[in-house]
């Protein structure tokens, strides 16, 4: 299942596929892993020994809420991400957090990649503009994270239309 964070009574619920990431939720899989509609949003992808883990990170996401949700993902990550990945609209991650915070981009690539590999990752990304969005999709494919993204499907439906993109070096 994946994990949602609500921010009004600070507690997880589980709910939906472990591997389709919805807004402020957190999820895992061995080989594959969804973010439907990421528009003004945030995919955060960790490669670690055993698959990947994710979390969706949003505009509406304040620092507690943030700080949360890369908690559980570092939980999961135990420091050793191999790989990570940023895809989204980047620059708007953190708009309810505090001048200065480190989820604030760029100050956020560092921060997660510290939190979730100890600050040794390789670190790539994908600016993507808020509108209209993406579904994305990253998979394990010979041992590295390969980024996929459509047009946003409603309902969302793990088939159809991925095109391959590149990351860059962030």
């Amino acid at each position: 299942m994946a994990s949602y964070y609500s921010s009004f009574n600070e507690a997880w619920t589980d709910r939906g596929p472990k591997n389709i990431i919805r807004e402020s939720e957190f999820g895992f899989d061995m080989t594959t892993i969804y973010f439907p509609g990421v528009q003004s949003c945030v995919a955060v992808i960790a490669r670690l020994q055993l698959g990947l883990c994710g979390a969706h990170l949003t505009i509406g996401n304040d620092q507690a809420s943030i700080d949360a949700i890369v908690a559980k993902m570092e939980a999961r990550a135990g420091g050793r991400a191999s790989q990570i990945m940023l895809v989204g609209a980047l620059p708007l991650l953190g708009q309810k957090c505090a001048a200065g915070s480190v989820y604030k981009y760029p100050a956020m690539v560092a921060t997660i990649n510290q939190r979730l590999a100890g600050g040794s990752a390789a670190v790539q990304g994908l600016n993507e503009a808020p509108v209209p969005g993406s579904d994305v999709q990253v998979s394990l494919a010979g041992g590295v994270m390969q980024l996929s993204t459509r047009a946003i499907q409603a309902p969302f439906a793990e088939a159809g239309g991925w095109v391959v993109r590149n990351a860059a070096a962030l």
